[in-house]
């Protein structure tokens, strides 16, 4: 359910591929739990589309089984063209990954950690001509874009995916606990009052980064 007020509200109207309520808790909240072809859809709005701007997303999310698993995902990919543009994140046993395509030239930052059956709050960012990842309120890592880099935004947009990817079958196998998605990169005060409020809601352990 979004509570941003904009009615982005997540569905999947196919009985077979509808996440659950996961069995078990996290810090006593419920968790939605994804297993094999379960993904949610987001039908397409302004509100969701980043175009050339700055946006960050937080995931509070645990992967829980075999293969890569798309996290959050819009656009298109495959063929060239002002229609396949992208942006999408993405995660194995081992790595985190955010990926931007304004076509022909794609940008990814990734991560290596442990992300098998472990809570991990995640808060990525396109921020002024950067991709940045930071884990548990750590920056990581981070990829320089070239000067000029474009929209995202599908000239027929998409609607945005949670567990899969629209251009394409994947299998889902992780708990999702939250995501926030800003259309802006948070400042570093912004960042670790978000990433505070999650950790103390989901039991994560967060160390404040104040670079």
């Amino acid at each position: 359910r979004d509570i941003s007020g904009n009615g982005n509200n997540a569905v999947q109207n196919n009985v077979s591929n509808q996440p659950s309520i996961a069995s078990t808790y996290q810090n006593s909240n419920n968790v939605i739990s994804f297993t094999n072809t379960d993904e949610l859809e987001i039908t397409d709005d302004e509100s969701i589309r980043v175009g050339e701007q700055n946006y960050g997303i937080f995931l509070v999310v645990k992967k829980t089984g075999n293969n890569t698993q798309y996290l959050l995902s819009k656009g298109r990919a495959g063929h060239n063209g002002s229609n396949y543009r992208r942006y999408y994140t993405y995660m194995t046993d081992s790595l985190f990954g955010h990926e931007i395509d304004e076509d022909p030239q794609w940008y990814a930052v990734e991560t290596a950690q442990n992300f098998f059956s472990e809570y991990k709050l995640i808060y990525t960012e396109r921020n002024s001509g950067y991709l940045n990842n930071y884990i548990n309120g750590i920056f990581e890592n981070s990829t320089e874009l070239p000067d000029g880099y474009g929209s995202l935004d599908e000239t027929s947009p998409t609607s945005m995916i949670i567990g899969g990817k629209p251009w394409g079958s994947t299998t889902s196998n992780a708990d999702y606990a939250e995501i926030i998605m800003f259309k802006k990169a948070l400042n570093n005060d912004e960042r670790n009052q978000v990433a505070t409020y999650l950790s103390a809601k989901w039991g994560t352990l967060v160390n404040l980064d104040s670079n």
